[in-house]
C-alpha cells in the first residue's frame, strides 16, 4: 500500500479494539492491534473480554497464531493479577509468540491493556526459544528469506542494586545474541526497559549501561540503540530492572540510520544518557522507523512547558515530526503508539491532541508509568512505516 492507504488501513474494530495494517505489494502484511478491558469488569472477565475483542480482529484481518510475532500485557496490580494471567487460555494462546508483561495501568481504568504484532504473508518459520524453568522470560526468532528478527521480553538479572542487575542482564543478553550468531553492536535495534521507582533507581541502570556501551565502542561517535526507559511495576519487589528487545539477523550497519533533530531536540548524551532518539531501517520494501521514548525536551536538553502536560504532549509530538521529517515521513506514516502518563487527571485530553495530530483511528497504548524526570508529564513512543524502493532485501 501507498502512505495514503496506510493511513487508511486504520481502523477500529471496537471501541476497545484498533488495529493499523501495512501491506506491500507482494501480500506481506504487519498488524498492530491494541485493545484494552471495559472498567469495571474482574479481572477473570478482563481476560475473557480480551480473548472475545482477539477473535473478532483475528477474523477480520485475517490472522492465527502462526502470524504472531510479539504481545505485551499492560496490568493494573502485577502482585494480585499475575498468577491468574500466567494460568489463563488466553496468555497460553500467546505464548506462540513473545510475551511482555509490566504494571502500567491502562487509560480507561479497566484492569488489563493488550498490545499485539502480527506478520502474515511471508514464508519464514518461527522458532519459540525455551528458557529452562524460567517461565517469566518469553523469546521468539523469526526467520525469513532474508533476516531473522530476535525478540526476547521479560528478560531480568540478579543484583542488590539496579546497577548490578542492569549489568548482568546485558551480559545474559549478548550470550543470548552470539547463540544466535549476532552481537550488541550490530543487530540490536530496539530495547525497552522498565525500571522500578524510576527516580530511585534509574540512575543505577544509566551507570551500567553508559560502562557497559563504552566498552563495546557505541558512543556518539558510532551509535547507540534505540530506546525507552521507563517506569513499571515488576514480577517481584526484588527485581529492579526489567528488558524488551528486538535484534535483526542479517541486517547491514548502512541499512539503519539513527534520526537525529538538532534544532529540536538536543543529544542524549548531552546529559549523560547513552540511547538514540529513533532509528530509521531501510529494506527493500519499506522504511520502518523505531521512534525512541519522546518527551518535552528542547535543542539544550532542557524541559520544555513544565506542570502543563497538554503543552507537553505538543512539543512531544513535534519533536517525533522533526525526527521524521528528513526522512520523508510523517506522524501520518504511524502504525502504532505508545503514550506514558504521569498521571491520568487530563488524559482525554493528551489522547484528543495525539489523534488529531496523527489523524485516524491509530492503536494507541495510553499508560500510566513515571518519566525519568520528575518534571516530564508525558512520553510517547512508536513504530511508523513508509514504502520505500531501497538497494537492500525486502523485509523478511
Amino acid at each position: 500500500m501507498k502512505p495514503l492507504d496506510y493511513v487508511a488501513a486504520r481502523r477500529k474494530n471496537s471501541e476497545n479494539c484498533q488495529f493499523s495494517i501495512y501491506e506491500n505489494d507482494k501480500g506481506a502484511s504487519e498488524v498492530f492491534i491494541t485493545i484494552e478491558a471495559p472498567r469495571r469488569l474482574s479481572f477473570a472477565d478482563s481476560l475473557e473480554n480480551l480473548t472475545v475483542e482477539l477473535e473478532r480482529v483475528y477474523e477480520e484481518c485475517g490472522l492465527t497464531e502462526r502470524s504472531l510475532v510479539f504481545s505485551r500485557f499492560y496490568l493494573r496490580n502485577i502482585d494480585e493479577q499475575q498468577d491468574e494471567l500466567l494460568q489463563s487460555n488466553l496468555y497460553r494462546r500467546l505464548r506462540g509468540g513473545v510475551v511482555s508483561i509490566v504494571q502500567q495501568p491502562p487509560l480507561g481504568e479497566g484492569d488489563l491493556g493488550l498490545f499485539l504484532y502480527h506478520i502474515k504473508g511471508n514464508d519464514f518459520k518461527k522458532e519459540v526459544l525455551e528458557w529452562g524453568d524460567d517461565h517469566w522470560k518469553s523469546g521468539i526468532k523469526i526467520s525469513g528469506a532474508n533476516y531473522q528478527l530476535l525478540y526476547a521480553s521479560n528478560l531480568t538479572a540478579k543484583g542488590e542494586s539496579s546497577y548490578e542487575q542492569t549489568d548482568a542482564l546485558f551480559a545474559s543478553y549478548r550470550g543470548l545474541l552470539a547463540e544466535h550468531g549476532m552481537t550488541f553492536v550490530e543487530n540490536v535495534v530496539r530495547t525497552w526497559i522498565y525500571i522500578k521507582d524510576i527516580y530511585q533507581h534509574y540512575a543505577g541502570v544509566v551507570d551500567a549501561r553508559n560502562r557497559i556501551f563504552d566498552e563495546l565502542g557505541l558512543n556518539r561517535d558510532t551509535h547507540y540503540i534505540a530506546s525507552t526507559g521507563i517506569e513499571g511495576r515488576l514480577k517481584e519487589a526484588s527485581v529492579f530492572v526489567q528488558m524488551d528487545t528486538l535484534a535483526i539477523g542479517g541486517i547491514k550497519g548502512e541499512q539503519i540510520v539513527y534520526m537525529e533533530a538538532p534544532d529540536y531536540l538536543s543529544s542524549t548524551d548531552d546529559y549523560g544518557v547513552a540511547f538514540e532518539r529513533g532509528a530509521k531501517l531501510m529494506f527493500g520494501d519499506r522504511n520502518r522507523f523505531y521512534i525512541s521514548g519522546t518527551a518535552s525536551i528542547d535543542k539544550r536538553g532542557n524541559i520544555v512547558h513544565p506542570e502543563d502536560v497538554l503543552l507537553q504532549t505538543r512539543r512531544a509530538l513535534e519533536n517525533i515530526r522533526a525526527l521524521l521529517r528528513p526522512h520523508q515521513a510523517d506522524l501520518s506514516h504511524m502504525a502504532h503508539l505508545i503514550v506514558y502518563l504521569k498521571d491520568f487527571d487530563q488524559a482525554n485530553a493528551v489522547n484528543q491532541i495525539i489523534r488529531e495530530a496523527v489523524g485516524g483511528d491509530i492503536p494507541i497504548n495510553t499508560v500510566q508509568g513515571s518519566i525519568c524526570r520528575p518534571g516530564w508529564l508525558v512520553e510517547i513512543e512508536g513504530v511508523a512505516i513508509v514504502d520505500a524502493m531501497n538497494a537492500y532485501p525486502d523485509y523478511l
